[in-house]
């Protein structure tokens, strides 16, 4: 019978004879089917109930080369007969890579010291996997993709579509480095991975949906770099280590455009000093909108607070616009990111948090900021509101800001230059209002302090014409450059043209700058005018008083 037939061949399995028979006869179909690769396994062994074992396994194609010490297999001989294949475990130990480019312009290199998976199995008739648990230890993977990695893929008519439905319980990443080039971008990142632990991972592939419900991971190192010029002190997005990551993830899931993630805790040190003591948060995101709820960022020295949804589709008009950020940030972090700057403004900066609240409601076709405020304590405050409709369409679009600054005491900019010969006043108070109306932006502004400057301007990005006004009234000067004798200035400045490119034929322009009155020691000056005309790129001037 038929069964007698199967347990005498799966006896047969066992005599080493025709292990060694099989053996051949594998390597040698596999070698002419591959297209020039070579196989070499130099024992391989059944033992019972249905356990492989394949001794110094080498696959060499061309130049690339892949190497084993040792496979082991174990199999659940029952279930062939009902067309599943269940494996009780695949141990794969001492693998190397050598240039293994199974795409083009990718190239892989490095060493597997031991991968192994549990209690799998594997239904070939319903297109299911079930992996119970899954381990890859002490590995060393280096990966460099090519300009040719990068080119435009042909169409590709006779892709068949897969339908197979992927469980796994386990995963585990122990002692764990990757590194990834891109030669013309002179991108590199490195990775060291501690521990990295996910639970119940799920990948059906006929609805494009991939999960899981777990994942904690220990990362000693992440370095990011691009180029090759790095910054000496502070933080450089271009040059990124981050040292004792931390993460913890609940909750991820894949659907096609949908994208939900649930971070229950992530830490980090960066190389600047800067550092993260827990981030935490849920995001969901898909083709009309992205969500952010209870997200929140501390380190030792700040505090951020974000709740948001975001509309991305203007044919979904139910999807409501609405954001809350507080931010909270200290000096010692605000540093971090200003290492470029002098010393003196560094030193001179106020050991004070900066406070930062939004408040933003409505859709793509009205946003409505009831609230802006930023304030550095007895420094400066800003607050303001406005609104903004027809967010994405550039024809149609309107809108206006209103802001107000009370700048109590500004002194601590002088630091950005060395040597300055200029102060800042104390108590200046600024008025704003800048609108927008399809493609025409202006800006209105009123400074009150030591003196009174008034100035309207007005910029069409399609047409590139322009047209501003500035008036000062009794502005002292002095009191911002106290090293020279100048006082007072009441004056006036006309600008209007078109281009400010001022080199090309196309551009004009018109001037007219008057001093009403101008004191300057014991000197006062008055009635002064200057008249300017651009065109064709020759300017002229005219000067009366």
């Amino acid at each position: 019978c038929p069964f007698v037939l199967f347990l005498l061949f799966i006896v047969s399995l066992y005599i080493p004879p025709v292990q060694d028979f099989l053996r051949e006869r594998a390597i040698s179909y596999v070698s002419e089917t591959s297209g020039g690769m070579e196989i070499n396994i130099r024992r391989i062994d059944l033992r019972f109930p249905f356990n492989l074992l394949a001794r110094d396994v080498k696959v060499v194609q061309s130049s690339d080369t892949i190497t084993l010490d040792r496979i082991n297999v174990r199999i659940r001989i029952l279930s062939l007969l009902h067309g599943k294949i269940e494996i009780q475990g695949v141990t794969l130990q001492g693998g190397t890579i050598h240039a293994f480019n199974p795409v083009a312009g990718m190239y892989l290199e490095g060493e597997v010291g031991q991968f192994y998976v549990r209690d799998n199995e594997i239904d070939l008739v319903n297109e299911t996997a079930f992996f119970g648990k899954a381990e890859l230890n002490n590995a060393r993977l280096r990966l460099v993709l090519s300009n040719e990695f990068f080119d435009p893929l042909p169409k590709d008519t006779s892709v068949v579509a897969l339908d197979w439905h992927l469980l796994l319980r386990s995963f585990k990443l122990k002692n764990v480095s990757f590194d990834i080039q891109i030669p013309k971008d002179s991108f590199q990142l490195d990775t060291s991975v501690k521990t990295v632990t996910i639970s119940d991972a799920e990948a059906d592939l006929s609805k494009q949906r991939y999960c899981l419900q777990k994942c904690r991971a220990e990362i000693a190192s992440v370095n990011y770099n691009v180029g090759q010029k790095k910054k000496p002190d502070g933080f450089d997005p271009l040059h990124v280590t981050l040292q004792n990551m931390k993460i913890e993830i609940d909750s991820l899931m894949n659907r096609k455009e949908e994208v939900q993630a649930i971070i229950r805790d992530f830490s980090m040190d960066e190389h600047s000093g800067f550092h993260v003591v827990s981030m935490a948060g849920k995001l969901y995101a898909d083709s009309s909108k992205i969500d952010v709820s209870s997200f929140t960022l501390s380190t030792p020295h700040s505090q951020i607070e974000l709740e948001a949804q975001i509309p991305l589709n203007t044919n979904k008009a139910n999807v409501p616009l609405a954001t809350c950020l507080k931010a909270y940030i200290g000096k010692k972090d605000v540093m971090h990111f200003a290492a470029d700057l002098p010393l003196s403004f560094k030193e001179s900066y106020p050991d004070r948090p900066l406070t930062i609240q939004v408040n933003a409601t409505g859709d793509l076709n009205a946003i409505h900021i009831s609230c802006f405020s930023a304030e550095l304590p007895e420094k400066i405050s800003l607050t303001g509101s406005g609104e903004l409709r027809n967010v994405v369409n550039d024809s149609i679009r309107s809108g206006n800001m209103d802001l107000r600054v009370n700048a109590g005491n500004l002194a601590f900019l002088t630091g950005l230059v060395s040597d300055n010969p200029f102060t800042v006043p104390k108590n200046i108070v600024v008025g704003m209002k800048a609108t927008v109306n399809a493609s025409q932006y202006g800006i209105a502004l009123r400074m009150k302090g030591d003196g009174l400057v008034n100035l309207t301007a007005e910029y069409n990005t399609d047409t590139e014409e322009y047209h501003a006004d500035l008036q000062t009234e009794d502005l002292l000067i002095g009191h911002f450059l106290p090293v020279d004798s100048l006082c007072t200035l009441t004056a006036s400045l006309t600008a209007k043209g078109r281009k400010i490119d001022f080199m090309s034929p196309n551009a004009w322009a018109l001037l007219h700058a008057s001093i009403t009155d101008l004191r300057y020691g014991q000197f006062r000056f008055s009635r002064i005018d200057l008249y300017g005309d651009l065109k064709n790129t020759v300017l002229t001037a005219r000067l009366t008083s």
